[in-house]
């Protein structure tokens, strides 16, 4: 609650390296399930606030 609050969902964004790749999914599963985030806002932690930081990475649709 104190991550949503103090830096607000905007300014939040999740990533996971090698060798913590392997826990992300329950990183990710417990802040759906525990963080009171809303889907829109979960959305943006895990990667919309990424491709507003670093719009160069984007990947549109046209790409794939």
């Amino acid at each position: 609650k104190a991550l949503k609050e103090f830096p607000g969902p905007s300014r939040i964004v999740f990533g996971s390296d090698f060798p913590f790749a392997k826990v992300a999914p329950i990183v990710a599963k417990n802040l759906s399930r525990d963080g009171d985030f809303t889907d829109a806002e979960l959305e943006a932690v895990f990667h919309g606030n990424c491709q507003k930081l670093f719009p160069q990475f984007s990947i549109t649709r046209s790409d794939v």
